[in-house]
């Protein structure tokens, strides 16, 4: 949502996305650094024990990927020969990917002078969100395998799922809460180029919250334009899952957990 508001306002957040406005060349180099670690966005822990020789190779081939010709894919095919690099860049631009918490130093590294808008969401509407994806990308492949089985021409490298981990809810929460902790340490680390948003906070109070944003990441936008883009947006899927009885049995068994006492999820019912 965040990022479509952005986009709006004038940043360019990359030519080829997702359907969830991640770009797909940034998510590319994401999945990349985790694989040389052998963990992946659904199993952060093989990442931490990275060392010095995995993070300078790791940099110096992202660096590499960044002057290539898959800039294409971000940069698009009018941008792509006035900006060898994607250091050269001279207008507002940034890009959306989940990842980004736990690549976070790499980047930094590359980009000392990016900011950082990390927003966090409650952990049960997030995990229900991933396990409902799972089941929906699962329902689809069903469909494809019974067609290749009926024509004779099975594909093995074909993904089924993206994560089997996500379609357990709890580990679905788990998850969240690798990541709220890789963000808790990064923004220690990087706290004065740094701002937090909390999606539920922000559906409630779009208008500011969103001059807020602006005002970090430096873009010029009247109060008339911010009036008009917020206009359209409720909060009536702020806290989906407290219509939900299964959900809010598993609510119960997790509130008192730390991380969701700290962030303010602890007393929601």
């Amino acid at each position: 949502m965040i990022t479509k508001l952005l986009e709006n306002l004038g940043m360019f957040m990359g030519h080829k996305k997702e359907v969830n406005s991640e770009s797909i060349f940034f998510h590319q180099l994401n999945r990349w650094i985790m694989v040389q670690s052998n963990s992946a966005w659904d199993n952060p822990l093989p990442a931490h024990f990275k060392n010095d020789f995995h993070n300078q190779n790791i940099n110096r081939v992202l660096e590499a990927h960044l002057r290539g010709f898959d800039r294409h894919k971000y940069l698009g095919k009018k941008k792509l020969f006035r900006y060898k690099s994607l250091k050269d860049i001279d207008f507002d631009w940034g890009w959306k990917d989940p990842a980004n918490t736990l690549n976070i130093d790499h980047w930094k590294s590359i980009f000392p002078e990016a900011k950082v808008l990390n927003i966090y969401r409650n952990p049960i509407d997030i995990a229900e969100s991933l396990r409902v994806r799972e089941h929906k990308v699962q329902g689809r492949f069903k469909l494809t395998v019974a067609k290749q089985i009926h024509e004779k021409i099975l594909t093995p490298r074909r993904l089924y799922n993206r994560s089997v981990r996500l379609f357990d809810i709890m580990e679905g929460i788990k998850l969240w809460e690798d990541y709220i902790e890789a963000a808790e340490i990064a923004r220690d680390k990087y706290s004065d180029r740094w701002l937090d948003v909390k999606y539920e906070d922000f559906l409630d109070e779009p208008l500011s919250h969103l001059k807020s944003v602006t005002d970090f990441v430096g873009l010029n936008a009247d109060i008339g334009s911010l009036k008009s883009l917020t206009s359209v947006i409720n909060n009536d899927r702020k806290f989906a899952f407290l219509q939900d009885e299964r959900l809010l049995e598993v609510y119960d068994t997790i509130r008192s957990r730390p991380l969701i006492a700290k962030l303010g999820y602890g007393g929601l019912v």
